[in-house]
């Protein structure tokens, strides 16, 4: 049998009033409970031990009310709050319980600053914690120490007037969610921006800095349409904070996210702008003409001209170089990456015998929105009676 040694009377069980309440390991509680539950002893054996106890219930009895004094033990000592810290330190009774627990109500897990203090005073004791060193320690990470939180900055015990008390536990929201890095003219725009908060506490987003076309509203949606000549890379700066409640109070931080987002433009972008679909989609396909200007609406996307307004072709400059071979220069928009031209000549109008030319693209004037593409026939009119240039505009895939 095991043995569990002399049984007591029941009053021998009862729990230490609160004053001289003991903190037991809950390892060591569960283990107790174990062991009345698990017992074995002859009925033999326990009527023997019952001698000189004729007030002493039966065994069953017995072990269920000491299983639950032993439970009763175990709850009251792990959820217990201790209320009077809050009076220990400047404006503590503020936010109470507050700003040890994650529950306003006090018990439970701690807060980073909660864990501070249970380090320092190591248990239900009225041991003093508050100090200059804890003072100037910022627990939350929220950028504030704790004593510019309670509005006590160098940690005395006398708090300064006026101040505008936040929790020392209460720590700032963190962004969880990763925004897209391009956006598109002509296009929607659109991230949904998350953001988790240790306490629990409503979040609230706002923009701190980006181009004057993206919004962004409290619960984190971040939306706009880059405009026509839009393009370039920006930085975009978004803020979340906890906004906090009457009982658990809010963090005096609060988090950002900072991201680049290019900006370029689409043909796709282009007939949003310049066409009212989908009743004009015939009149914005890429091979149309609506001005009826020469100039497919694909030609015109890529020279920046309008489409229903007729225009002239805006090659720069035409001619021959000093070794005869000729010479064709023309401006496009610099926006899109996947737009290119390529140039072709040939010794006839039909482009039978046609040759591929490589282009020289260069920046003349950053920002003004074109690059310039120089192309160079590769047989000079000395030794050739007619020559002809062609470029196409190509959407890459």
């Amino acid at each position: 049998m095991n043995e569990i040694g002399p049984l007591l009377p029941l009053n021998h069980l009862q729990p230490r009033s609160p004053g001289r309440e003991r903190t037991v390991g809950l390892k060591s509680k569960f283990l107790a409970v174990d062991r009345i539950l698990h017992f074995n002893i002859p009925l033999a054996t326990i009527s023997r031990r019952r001698e000189g106890f004729p007030h002493a219930k039966p065994m069953k009895s017995f072990s269920l009310h000491f299983v639950t004094l032993i439970f009763w033990m175990v709850v009251s000592q792990t959820l217990h709050a201790r209320p009077f810290r809050s009076s220990m330190f400047p404006n503590g009774t503020v936010l109470n319980c507050a700003n040890c627990h994650v529950n306003p109500a006090g018990g439970g897990q701690r807060t980073p600053f909660g864990q501070a203090v249970f380090a320092i005073v190591g248990g239900p004791s009225t041991t003093p914690f508050w100090s200059p060193a804890l003072a100037a320690t910022d627990s939350d990470g929220d950028g504030r120490t704790n004593g510019e939180e309670v509005g006590d900055a160098d940690g005395d015990g006398v708090p300064t007037g006026g101040v505008t008390v936040t929790n020392p536990g209460n720590r700032p929201p963190v962004f969880t969610s990763v925004a897209p890095a391009s956006a598109t003219i002509g296009l929607a725009y659109q991230y949904q921006a998350s953001a988790t908060d240790a306490e629990g506490n409503t979040m609230v987003f706002s923009k701190l800095s980006a181009p004057a076309w993206i919004n962004v509203s409290s619960a984190g949606l971040v939306t706009g349409s880059p405009p026509e000549n839009g393009a370039g890379q920006f930085n975009v700066a978004l803020k979340v904070l906890d906004q906090g409640t009457s009982t658990k109070g809010y963090s005096a931080g609060f988090s950002t996210q900072e991201f680049a987002l290019e900006v370029i433009a689409s043909y796709a972008g282009w007939q949003n702008l310049k066409f009212s679909l989908p009743a004009e989609a015939a009149l914005a396909e890429a091979g149309a003409d609506p001005d009826s200007d020469g100039l497919s609406n694909l030609s015109e996307y890529a020279l920046r001209l309008p489409p229903k307004v007729p225009g002239a072709w805006p090659i720069t400059s035409t001619g021959f170089n000093q070794e005869g071979r000729l010479q064709f220069v023309a401006e496009t928009r610099d926006d899109d990456p996947k737009l290119t031209l390529r140039g072709e000549s040939a010794g006839d109008l039909d482009f039978l015998s046609a040759v591929s030319l490589d282009a020289i693209v260069t920046d003349p004037v950053p920002g003004d929105g074109f690059k310039t593409h120089t192309f160079l026939d590769s047989e000079s009119a000395l030794t050739a009676t007619r020559r002809f240039g062609r470029i196409t505009f190509v959407i890459e895939p």
